[in-house]
C-alpha cells in the first residue's frame, strides 16, 4: 500500500467546520501520523507525505518516528482555500500509479489521506482484506460518517465481509483508497473537478464502500464515526 499523507500546521479547515478537539494543530496532525505508523505494515507499506507550511518541529517528529519507508514533497506556501497542495497531489498520484501498472501492480493499494483521520490499529488490515479477499475492486474508505444514518436518505448496499460489514457510500472526502488501476481510470473525473471533491460523480461509476462499524474518523465537529471511543485511542497516541 502507498499511503499519501497531506498535512499542514494552519489551523483552519478548508471546509471550515470546527475541529472535535481544541488543541494545536501540529497535535492533531501527529495523532494520525501516529495512528498510521501503528496501523502500517513495515516493509510492505510506503508513505508519501505531502507537507503543506508543516511546522519544522513537527515535520522533524514524523521523520523520527516512522516506520515505514517515506518520501517527504514540500509543497509551496499558499492560501489554504486555493487547495494548491490538491494539483500538486493529483501530479504525484498520476506518476505512481502508472509507474505501478507498468510494473504489472495494477492491484496495488493507493491511500490519499488527510491530516485530521485518526485510525484504529487494525483499520489499514480490515481495508486490505476487502481487496485481497477479491470482495470489492473499487473506492474504499476507513470512516462511517454519522450523518449517513440522519440527514442521508439515499439506499445503500451492505455487503457481509469477513471481519465487518460493509455499506455503500454516496460520497465521500478526499481520504479514500483504491486500487492502480481504479485511479488511473478515476484521474480524468479528479482532474476535472480539482481542487474541488470530485467522489460524488466517480462513485457513480466506480462504487465506494465503508467498514461498519467504521476504523477511521474525521476529526471534525458532527463527523465522528460513532461505536468507536476514539477518546480512549487518541488517549494513547
Amino acid at each position: 500500500m502507498i499511503i499519501y499523507f497531506r498535512c499542514t500546521s494552519k489551523d483552519e479547515t478548508v471546509s471550515g467546520v470546527d475541529r472535535w478537539i481544541e488543541c494545536h494543530k501540529d497535535e492533531i496532525v501527529l495523532k494520525c501520523w501516529m495512528s498510521l505508523q501503528i496501523a502500517a505494515l513495515p516493509g510492505k507499506d510506503t508513505f508519501i507525505v505531502l507537507h503543506d507550511e508543516l511546522n519544522p518541529g513537527a515535520l522533524e517528529f514524523m521523520k523520527e518516528s516512522q516506520t515505514c519507508t517515506t518520501e517527504y514533497i514540500e509543497i509551496e506556501p499558499h492560501d489554504i482555500q486555493d487547495r494548491a497542495h490538491t494539483f500538486k497531489l493529483l501530479d504525484i498520484l498520476e506518476e505512481k500509479v502508472n509507474e505501478r501498472i507498468n510494473n504489472g501492480l495494477e492491484e496495488e493499494i493507493h491511500y490519499i489521506v488527510e491530516d485530521d483521520y485518526l485510525h484504529t490499529r487494525e483499520s489499514l488490515n480490515t481495508c486490505r482484506q476487502v481487496f485481497g479477499e477479491k470482495m470489492w475492486e473499487h473506492f474504499v474508505v476507513p470512516y462511517d460518517y454519522p450523518d449517513r444514518y440522519t440527514i442521508d436518505k439515499q439506499a445503500c448496499g451492505l455487503m457481509v465481509g469477513s471481519a465487518c460489514h460493509w455499506r455503500t457510500n454516496p460520497s465521500g472526502t478526499y481520504t479514500l483508497m483504491a486500487q492502480a488501476k481504479t485511479w488511473k481510470e478515476a484521474l480524468p473525473i479528479m482532474r476535472k473537478h480539482a481542487p474541488h471533491n470530485f467522489t460524488e460523480e466517480a462513485f457513480q461509476l466506480y462504487p465506494c464502500i465503508s467498514p461498519v462499524p467504521g476504523v477511521a474518523t474525521h476529526l471534525t465537529k458532527y463527523h465522528m464515526t460513532p461505536i468507536v471511543d476514539w477518546k480512549a485511542l487518541w488517549s494513547q497516541l
